[in-house]
């Protein structure tokens, strides 16, 4: 699918059937904006986490955003890649 492209409503139902099972609300959100309407940042941290094996691989960068008062995180990017088969000899 293109990026602005609706999603159809059979995709649409198996989201809402899917966050049902886990407990979560169909309606989440990713924020665009990492840092919002939060006041001055203390600090900013990127943290880097990934799990590898012979068949796959994940990565996964999150910010740590400080404030006086709060500290929140922020999801930036992901990266899984499942390996190729491999030819049985």
């Amino acid at each position: 699918m293109d990026w602005d492209q609706t999603v159809p409503e059979e995709m649409r139902e198996k989201w809402k059937n899917l966050t049902a099972d886990i407990g979560c609300s169909a309606s989440m959100s990713l924020p665009r904006c990492y840092f919002g309407k939060t006041r001055r940042m203390d600090s900013v941290t990127l943290c880097g986490f990934c799990d590898a094996s012979t068949r796959a691989y994940i990565a996964v960068i999150y910010m740590l955003l400080k404030t006086e008062t709060l500290v929140l995180s922020r999801f930036v990017a992901a990266k899984t890649r499942v390996a190729p088969l491999q030819a049985q000899t």
